[in-house]
């Protein structure tokens, strides 16, 4: 007679377990960026700490002069001349629709040996062409 009142008192009783959360998928910690807060993503941040040279590849719109002028007065990262010198390597794209009237870029931050994404970024800006004289 015990063991019916039990089973039936367990089957009153709310469970304990909590429900699983929906947390949204990440690649990790947010991290600063050129845009301002919360746009780029630092997906192994040890790596991203020991770079020490970094190549920069072209990318269009003269973004990558204006990353590495960027970068080498940082004063952290030392701007190397091609890819075997460098530990890691900035690649991205830079879509300037002037038709749209934003700019649209995409940096990324890799290891030069694994190709293993380190940090990302994505901005867009509004264009602001110089006004005609």
């Amino acid at each position: 007679m015990l063991v019916p009142c039990s089973l039936m008192l367990a089957q009153d009783r709310p469970t304990l377990r909590k429900e699983p959360e929906d947390n949204p998928p990440s690649l990790g910690k947010e991290a600063p960026s050129l845009n301002g807060p919360r746009t780029s993503t630092t997906t192994d941040a040890r790596r991203l700490v020991s770079i020490k040279a970094i190549f920069v590849d072209r990318i269009d719109n003269a973004l990558s002069d204006k990353l590495a002028d960027g970068l080498s007065k940082m004063g952290r990262f030392r701007i190397v001349a091609s890819r075997k010198e460098a530990d890691a390597v900035v690649s991205g794209t830079c879509f300037d629709s002037r038709r749209l009237k934003t700019v649209h870029s995409e940096v990324f931050v890799h290891d030069r040996a694994t190709g293993a994404s380190i940090w990302q970024d994505i901005v867009r800006r509004r264009y602001n062409p110089p006004p005609l004289q």
